[in-house]
């Protein structure tokens, strides 16, 4: 079960029978898995860039590059 929670915090008692979490602990976890999950769409985004093998050798990446100077000029 805690493998659907990656940022759940345990408190030191937890696992013997201590306290419950607090409402700090919860806004923590909640803040850390928000931060792990921007994390991982920003680099799926940056794998989505990529150029394939295909692109390459059929002459995209120079056509992209040249029409990105264009724009700029």
């Amino acid at each position: 079960m805690s493998a659907d929670t990656p940022h759940t915090l345990y408190r030191k008692g937890s696992m013997g029978g201590g306290s419950k979490p607090t409402e700090q602990d919860i806004e923590e976890a909640t803040r850390l898995t928000l931060e792990a999950q921007k994390r991982k769409e920003e680099r799926r985004r940056r794998e989505a860039e990529q150029y394939t093998l295909e692109e390459v050798f059929a002459g995209k990446a120079e056509a992209d590059a040249a029409e990105k100077q264009e724009k700029k000029e």
